[in-house]
């Protein structure tokens, strides 16, 4: 089963330790190595990694992802992981932003998966009307505003810095805190150095 198929895990919520349950937990280890020296300490800390999309694991999961009844959660997951893909593919490894314009695709078959995830992103970026936006809902309109400001897919999505903009103000307004550096940027490249600061504050 893929990941696509289902939910993906909440973000491990981190919290300051408190001090007394620090030196409780030191000296918890040092008992453990004086009185158990043969069999020795292992940590097991969280991976600090993330797997890389795969275009077979893709195109496995597209027939169901699109299903109108699947979670949004997991379709959001599939266009991110599908233009992943793409950038990966077309930009030279020098480049530090996406190009801008129409994107050519050497893979036929990357190619069919953008044909889906293009149009999912319009759907699901537009799918939710209110002040408050449910957290894919944002993701979904930063993707839009990636593309509307690289316009890769002019078919489906004009070339339109302002709109780009705007639309990830709104996805950071709406708890997808990734954006706000992407904003800083464009202030910086606005010479807004007050704003710019802010957002990457």
């Amino acid at each position: 089963m893929s990941r696509y198929e289902v939910e993906e895990a909440a973000p491990i919520q981190m919290m300051a330790p408190r001090p007394h349950r620090v030196e409780q937990t030191v000296q918890r280890l040092n008992e453990l190595v004086v009185s158990e020296p043969t069999q020795g300490l292992m940590l097991v800390l969280p991976s600090l990694t993330v797997p890389l999309p795969v275009l077979t694991q893709l195109q496995a999961a597209a027939p169901i992802v699109q299903q109108p009844t699947h979670d949004p959660v997991l379709r959001v997951a599939l266009c991110r992981d599908v233009f992943s893909l793409v950038d990966r593919s077309t930009r030279a490894s020098s480049m530090t932003d996406p190009p801008v314009g129409p994107v050519s695709i050497p893979d036929p078959s990357l190619t069919r998966l953008t044909h889906i995830a293009v149009p999912l992103v319009l759907q699901l970026a537009s799918s939710f009307q209110g002040q408050k936006l449910p957290l894919y809902v944002a993701k979904a309109v930063a993707l839009h505003a990636t593309l509307s400001s690289t316009g890769a897919f002019p078919e489906h999505v004009c070339h339109n810095p302002c709109t780009a903009f705007r639309d990830f103000e709104t996805a950071a307004r709406n708890s997808f805190s990734s954006t706000w550096f992407r904003l800083g940027r464009d202030y910086e490249n606005f010479n807004d150095h007050s704003h710019a600061k802010d957002c990457f504050e």
